[in-house]
């Protein structure tokens, strides 16, 4: 019950990034900049960062462990940028989840 209460807090993130993600793509526009005092920001900029912490939260959470949790919303942020890029072949896909998973292997090693 304690490890679960420890992690309760990543729920609560991943639930107000997800909000903040959904009202993020009903509100701006894909093509046109965002005005943040002098400068102009892409959206695609914060478009990843709230996926990264929405799911890197979500998956914290469910899978009890920061780590793992990183580690699959770097996962789906990086598929999802090379989407967005025209990457669309499945070898992009497979080094990316080969990296990721070489790089989990050796974390656990490591302890």
């Amino acid at each position: 019950m304690k490890s679960r209460k420890k992690f309760l807090i990543y729920l609560f993130i991943s639930i107000l990034s997800l909000a903040g993600f959904i009202l993020f793509i009903n509100t701006f526009s894909p093509t046109d900049p965002i005005d943040i005092f002098i400068a102009k920001i892409h959206p695609t900029i914060p478009f990843f960062f709230l996926l990264f912490l929405a799911v890197s939260c979500l998956f914290a959470f469910i899978l009890k462990s920061k780590r793992r949790g990183v580690f699959i919303g770097i996962f789906a942020s990086i598929f999802l940028l090379l989407q967005y890029l025209n990457y669309n072949n499945i070898f992009y896909t497979a080094i990316l989840a080969t990296i990721l998973i070489l790089v989990e292997i050796l974390f656990w090693k490591k302890r």
